[in-house]
């Protein structure tokens, strides 16, 4: 096979970063009774690194913690497009004042952990917050 940086080139990469749907719940349906998924787009590799290190606790000076809450909000923040949690009408209806309240209000808790799971692997995140911890820290 001949070196050729042609394949390489934005114009012809495969499987090009597309917008996904996850079905967060069962409970929110359309008017004929459909699940009505939300919609999100993906992280560019910057992106996971900077939510990475953004969620970065130090508990002294040789332990660093992954505040796994924010690492999930703030990925969840960045990434929706549908629905937009951000709308005050929405907030104001589930009487939060932020997403992560919003989310805490919406979704029961196996929803809220099966929704995460699959955002955090369908953005590229690992399971164990050790790998976590250590890409950040290089």
């Amino acid at each position: 096979m001949e070196k050729n940086l042609n394949y390489f080139m934005p114009e012809v990469a495969k499987g090009k970063r597309e917008n996904f749907e996850i079905v967060v719940s069962d409970r929110f349906v359309d008017e004929d009774g459909n699940p009505v998924a939300w919609t999100f787009r993906l992280l560019s590799a910057k992106e996971i690194d900077d939510l990475k290190n953004a969620a970065i606790v130090k508990k002294n000076k040789s332990l660093l913690k992954v505040d796994t809450k924010k690492l999930i909000v703030d990925t969840i923040s960045e990434t929706i497009i549908y629905p937009n949690l951000k709308s005050e009408e929405l907030q104001n209806a589930y009487g939060a004042m932020n997403i992560s309240e919003l989310l805490d209000k919406m979704l029961e808790g196996r929803e809220y952990e099966r929704f995460t799971d699959k955002l955090m692997k369908a953005q590229g995140f690992m399971d164990d917050p050790d790998v976590i911890i250590g890409d950040a820290k290089n």
